[in-house]
């Protein structure tokens, strides 16, 4: 198929191109939402974002899934059966979506109190993100299984820019309520979908099946799921943790943290543009591993650039974006730490997908084993964000060494 041989570059560009538009209008959102907003409403947003993104970023793993087994049965002349496995899949996580939106309509205060929500009106428009945070990993990951970069690319960069244009009109002409942010982000999830789902229509929609039995994705889901929820902790937790430990510091370090995870966001077009060259490679191969290698350099150069680049503007950057009087000792050094603990995690993020393209799971279990500690030394030991910031550091640190040993020196467990 079309762009099915392109180079780790070449895709890592494709990936690179949306993702630069999707952070630049995400970033834009946040602008707003800071500006807009008083401290308090944009750390609850800014919080809610941030556990919905622990709680639903495993959905990642549909992705992957997807994305691995597209790949193979496009790889094998089997498209029509990857549209079918698309559809299987599809109509399976629409129903699951279904149920959490009725959930959200008819049991609010009880969903509100698992989000330590006060009010009922973010619970609708959570009910309308699930249903399409459920469906979204199904069309990511049939676009980057087909390697339709180019696509993938446009569908999120529109899909963030509806977000920050109907996120600033609701919040600034509506209310400048926390609840509004919400809504504008979860309708940029129907505007990837729509766009999205178009282009996978007309890609796969004409093919005809074999009538060979699909690849069961159980197994893979199951531990899959596992290794992204302790992945998850490690890219979202920082700011949940301090809402529930430090509640007092949480609206400053809401900012601080929302910039220093811009660090990952280079690193990750070539580790989406590695996955299903890897799964298209052969375990264990040579080419594998200099694919990784390839990758890890350049994940931990560009995120050491941006690592830098918010340590120096650390005492500026926040007050121009978000529009404070004046940036405080305390954000500026939570800043820079939170920039430099997310390079092991960019690391991290490389070495989760190879294990997970090739169907490492036993090892990969290192990243939920070192989340828990993370939040266990975090939860009874931390004394403030300075010393969350470290745990996350260095549990991530930890978790890189293991992985990146194993995985360079070729073995298999």
């Amino acid at each position: 198929m079309k762009g099915f041989k392109d180079s780790l570059l070449k895709g890592a560009l494709k990936l690179f191109s949306g993702l630069f538009f999707v952070q630049v209008f995400n970033l834009l959102f946040q602008m707003l939402m800071g500006r807009l907003l008083q401290p308090e409403e944009f750390a609850l947003l800014a919080s809610v974002l941030g556990l919905l993104q622990i709680f639903t970023f495993p959905m990642g793993v549909f992705s992957s899934a997807l994305s691995r087994y597209t790949s193979l049965l496009v790889g094998e002349n089997r498209v029509g059966d990857a549209g079918l496995l698309v559809r299987y899949w599809l109509v399976r996580m629409l129903c699951v979506g279904l149920l959490l939106l009725l959930l959200c309509l008819f049991l609010p205060r009880w969903v509100g109190s698992f989000f330590h929500l006060e009010r009922a009106a973010p619970v609708y428009v959570l009910g309308i993100i699930f249903l399409g945070i459920f469906v979204r990993p199904v069309i990511n990951g049939a676009l980057l299984g087909l390697q339709r970069f180019e696509s993938w690319s446009l569908c999120m960069s529109l899909g963030a820019l509806a977000r920050v244009l109907l996120g600033g009109v609701l919040v600034y002409v509506v209310s400048p309520f926390a609840g509004w942010g919400l809504l504008g982000h979860g309708i940029g999830f129907y505007v990837t979908l729509g766009w999205g789902g178009w282009v996978i229509w007309r890609a796969l929609g004409a093919e005809v099946a074999t009538g060979r039995a699909l690849p069961r994705m159980e197994r893979f889901l199951g531990g899959s799921f596992v290794v992204m929820l302790g992945f998850a902790v490690f890219l979202f937790g920082d700011i949940v943790l301090v809402k529930r430990l430090f509640p007092e510091v949480a609206a400053p370090f809401s900012y601080a943290a929302t910039l220093g995870h811009l660090v990952i966001v280079v690193p990750s077009a070539f580790v989406g543009a590695m996955f299903p060259k890897v799964v298209g490679e052969g375990a264990g191969s040579v080419v594998e591993r200099r694919l990784l290698w390839r990758v890890l350099g350049a994940c931990l150069f560009t995120a050491v650039l941006g690592a830098l680049f918010l340590h120096v503007t650390a005492g500026v950057l926040p007050q121009w974006l978000f529009g404070l009087s004046e940036v405080s000792e305390s954000l500026e050094s939570w800043l820079q730490g939170v920039a430099w603990a997310m390079v092991p995690v960019a690391l991290l993020s490389a070495l989760m997908r190879f294990g997970l393209a090739r169907n490492q799971l036993g090892l990969s279990l290192i990243i939920p084993l070192m989340s828990v500690v993370f939040i266990v030394f975090t939860s009874w030991l931390a004394k403030g964000p300075g010393a969350l910031i470290w745990a996350l550091a260095m549990s991530s640190l930890l978790a890189v060494g293991v992985l990146g040993v194993v995985f360079l020196r070729g073995e298999r467990l």
